[in-house]
């Protein structure tokens, strides 16, 4: 039997996955930041297990799903995120950005649906344990992206802190489950007895490590919404790409879906660029070298050099007679 049908266990790949992780955070993190955690042991742990768990329920749907069908559960990653995001890191996510989610959905979805992937084929194969499960993947997962989120802005740990702690976590449970199914020894025997799949699986973690790099730091720079919108509109970019690359036309519901979901990533990223906008403009206000702080300094420093004289008695020579010609009739 060949080594890839012998170890087709998603507990070896995190066995794996996570030496890698662990010997690239341990060299970033010892580089000139410290291997000291700065969040307690079961915030780490609590990302671990819940991407242990989303990749679990997924490896374990596409038994009871087809691949098509599970692509388009990965579709819907935004809403999740989004309700995680509400309830864990207390944003306020208004009905507009719920729909501009919504279209981006439907618009990936309509793409699916309507090229060389049919209903009837997403049909086939499927049962409710499937649908189930990708339920289970898209709640962890929602869940998991958010946590890391939560705890870059709460703890404002680096990225290869965060990755070293999550992914050593990952590689003990990962540990325990070999041995509970009694199959660390079969694993380390078959690479040690087929030493050329070992550059295979050393290439393989090298590349999945820098890949959760790139998650991680998308996640602390752009947060985790904007980490499910690209996971989101990859699902029919791909194709989209691999259409107009062949020059395959394509279909009216491809023409819609693609459409829609442009609408909604458009109207999406407006909404961010606004708001980033008004944190600027919000935090140039308060800055001392900007122009209304140097404002509201110069009135105060003025009314203390006055005697405390207000803004309402530093008026226009001409208000000033004013008042005068006003007082002196009453008089």
């Amino acid at each position: 039997m060949a080594f890839w049908e012998r170890w087709d266990k998603p507990v070896f790949t995190y066995v794996r996955r996570g030496s890698v992780h662990l010997a690239w955070c341990i060299l970033g993190v010892g580089s000139g930041e410290g291997v000291r955690p700065v969040a307690p042991s079961w915030a780490y742990a609590s990302v671990s297990v819940s991407n242990l768990v989303a990749t679990l329920c997924q490896s374990e749907a596409l038994k009871h799903v087809s691949f098509p069908t599970q692509t388009l559960g990965k579709c819907s990653k935004m809403i999740p995120v989004m309700i995680w995001g509400s309830a864990i890191l207390r944003k306020g996510y208004g009905p507009k950005d719920y729909l501009n989610a919504l279209a981006i959905t439907i618009g990936c979805t309509l793409f699916l649906l309507t090229g060389a992937v049919q209903p009837k084929f997403l049909l086939e194969d499927s049962s409710t344990l499937g649908m189930l499960l990708m339920l289970g993947f898209l709640a962890f997962d929602g869940f998991n992206t958010t946590y890391q989120d939560n705890l870059f802005q709460e703890h404002q740990m680096s990225v290869p802190q965060q990755v070293l702690y999550v992914q050593a976590f990952s590689a003990g449970f990962s540990l325990l489950g070999l041995l509970s199914e009694r199959q660390l020894g079969k694993a380390v025997h078959s690479v040690l007895h087929q030493p050329q799949a070992l550059p295979y699986i050393v290439g393989l973690s090298a590349v999945a490590a820098l890949g959760h790099f790139f998650i991680a730091h998308t996640i602390r720079s752009f947060g985790a919404l904007a980490y499910a919108t690209v996971v989101t509109t990859r699902q029919f970019a791909s194709p989209l790409l691999s259409c107009i690359a062949t020059a395959r036309p394509l279909t009216e519901g491809q023409w819609v879906g693609t459409a829609v979901a442009c609408a909604g990533l458009y109207h999406l990223v407006s909404g961010w660029r606004e708001g980033r906008e008004d944190q600027k403009r919000d935090s140039a206000g308060s800055q001392p070298g900007s122009v209304e702080a140097d404002s509201k300094t110069a009135a105060a420093v003025l009314a203390g050099a006055t005697g405390g004289v207000t803004e309402e008695d530093v008026q226009r020579p001409d208000q000033r007679s004013a008042a005068a010609a006003g007082k002196a009739e009453l008089v």
